[in-house]
C-alpha cells in the first residue's frame, strides 16, 4: 500500500515542496521528480518543482515482488498578480465626495482571487472593502466610496488564487466641499455708492484651505461688461 501525503492536490505559490510518502509492507520505494528521474524514498524530503501543473508519481514494491504506485498532480503559481490604479488621478483636489476609486488587475496564473481598497487619512484607516473576483484573468475594480473633508491617501492589494499579492502604488486625494470665503474690503468702493470717476478700486481677500484663483467681474444694467 502507498499513498502521497505530500504534496496534496493543491494550487502552491512555493516551489519548494515537502514530498512526504506513506507506505505499508513495502521494501522499496520511489518517485519520480520534476526532472523525470526516479528517486529513492527513505525519508521526506524537500524538492523544487516547476511552474505551472506537476505530476509527481510514487511507486513501491515487497520483498515478493507485489508492485503499486499512486500520483498527486499539483499547481505552483509563484507569479504575483498585477495592477494599475486609473482614477481618480493622483494629486486630484475635488469638492465631490463620492469618488469611484478604480484600479485595472491582472494576472497571468491561476487567476484574480480578490481585491481590496485601503484609504487613509491622518487618523488611519478609514475604508476597507474587498470585491470577490472569482478567479478571472483580469477585472476593471470599481468601489465608490463616500468621503468627508480631508486629505486622504487610497491603494489597492491584489490576491491572486495561489496566495500571491500585489499592492499598487499610494495616491492621494482631497475632499473640499467648503465654498471659500470673500469679501470687499477698504479702499473699495461702498457698494451702492455713485461716483464721478471712470476706474474704480476694488481690494479683495480670500481665504480657502485650497485656493485656486479669484475673478473680478463687473455688470452694468446690460450685463457683463
Amino acid at each position: 500500500l502507498i499513498s502521497i501525503i505530500s504534496p496534496a492536490n493543491a494550487t502552491y505559490n512555493n516551489k519548494t515542496l515537502l514530498i512526504n510518502i506513506s507506505t505499508s509492507g513495502a521494501s522499496y520505494a520511489w518517485f519520480t521528480n520534476s526532472s523525470g528521474q526516479n528517486e529513492t524514498y527513505t525519508t521526506s524530503i524537500y524538492r523544487v518543482f516547476n511552474e505551472g501543473s506537476n505530476t509527481l508519481r510514487a511507486y513501491a514494491n515487497d520483498s515478493v515482488g507485489n508492485f503499486n504506485f499512486t500520483s498527486v498532480t499539483f499547481y505552483i503559481d509563484t507569479t504575483l498578480p498585477n495592477a494599475t490604479l486609473i482614477s481618480p488621478a493622483n494629486g486630484t483636489v475635488t469638492n465631490v465626495s463620492s469618488q469611484n476609486f478604480t484600479a485595472n488587475a491582472s494576472d497571468i496564473g491561476t487567476g484574480l482571487k480578490n481585491g481590496t481598497i485601503y484609504i487613509y487619512n491622518q487618523s488611519g484607516l478609514v475604508n476597507q472593502t474587498a470585491v470577490n473576483l472569482g478567479g478571472v484573468a483580469n477585472s476593471l475594480v470599481g468601489v465608490v466610496v463616500t468621503l468627508v473633508d480631508g486629505v486622504y491617501n487610497w491603494f489597492y492589494s491584489f490576491f491572486d488564487i495561489a496566495g500571491n499579492l500585489f499592492t499598487t502604488d499610494n495616491r492621494t486625494i482631497t475632499i473640499d466641499t467648503v465654498v471659500p470665503n470673500i469679501q470687499f474690503v477698504p479702499p473699495s468702493e461702498i457698494g451702492g455708492a455713485t461716483i464721478a470717476v471712470r476706474n474704480i478700486l476694488v481690494n479683495i481677500t480670500a481665504s480657502d484651505d485650497n485656493l485656486a484663483n479669484i475673478t473680478i467681474e463687473l455688470y452694468n444694467s446690460t450685463g457683463l461688461v
